[in-house]
């Protein structure tokens, strides 16, 4: 593999310019590899509603075996609840109220409607929800405050991410009037900047790593060069080449040497 690659090569390759070679073009090609790929990716949004969660004493479910909090609250109660949003019985009705099934089989489908199944996967993936701040030193009464949720929501549209996060805090609320009532603290408004792809970061690792392969491509072709001048150096015959037969040698006349004929 060596001698092929070597056979590539000039006959009298200089290793620091087969690397400044090597490296550059190595370089700029992950570069700009990097760079077209984050211009091309689809910009992607994000928009976040807020749910206050207060928790009826009725609710607490801890083990006997733990000790009672401080302020009453159940530990687990918050990541029940996040469960709770992730069902059918909340994002079903967010479906509904939507029609995602008909939008979203006109966007991805072709303009065939969705089935729910199908609309409840990819709205599950645009979805990530998380606990906020657990009150802690409230007096213990039948009704008292949990925590908040983050409503996060992820969409190629602006608009979009934002309706669907207050469609979910909304679904959910509604979900809490017949126990204790959630209560609808921050409404979701739509970004004007998208948080994917973060085109610096990219372009920076894109950066990083090209200097590193690189670096690594452009060792090994040197290290190459150094080899093959070695070898011819020690007499050996060039890489891909035949040997060629020695010049005839001259008499002490003058004359050449010819071989006898058969």
């Amino acid at each position: 593999m060596l001698e092929r690659i070597g056979s590539l090569l000039p006959p009298r390759s200089v290793p620091r310019r087969v690397f400044i070679k090597v490296f550059g073009a190595v370089f700029l090609l992950v570069v700009a590899t990097s760079t077209l790929v984050t211009f091309i990716l689809p910009n992607t949004y994000s928009s976040t509603a807020r749910v206050m969660l207060p928790q009826d004493a009725s609710e607490v479910t801890r083990n006997p075996e733990m000790p009672t909090p401080v302020d009453g609250c159940d530990p687990h109660f918050l990541k029940t609840q996040l469960k709770v949003i992730q069902t059918e019985v909340i994002l079903g009705k967010v479906i509904d109220d939507l029609d995602l099934n008909q939008a979203w089989g006109k966007k991805y489908a072709g303009g065939s409607p969705l089935k729910t199944s199908e609309t409840l996967t990819l709205l599950k993936g645009r979805i990530d929800l998380r606990p906020v701040g657990i009150s802690r030193g409230h007096p213990v009464n039948s009704t008292h405050l949990a925590g908040m949720i983050e409503i996060r929501v992820f969409s190629e549209d602006a608009s979009e991410a934002s309706e669907l996060a207050n469609a979910i805090a909304r679904s959910y609320c509604e979900y809490r009037s017949g126990t204790t009532r959630a209560e609808f603290v921050d409404k979701a408004v739509p970004r004007l900047r998208p948080v994917r792809p973060n085109k610096g970061l990219n372009i920076a690792l894109g950066i990083i790593g090209g200097t590193f392969l690189a670096m690594l491509a452009a060792a090994a072709m040197a290290g190459i060069v150094v080899w093959i001048g070695r070898k011819r150096c020690n007499g050996g015959a060039p890489p891909g080449g035949s040997a060629t037969p020695p010049p005839d040698l001259p008499h002490a006349n003058g004359a050449s040497a010819r071989r006898p004929l058969a």
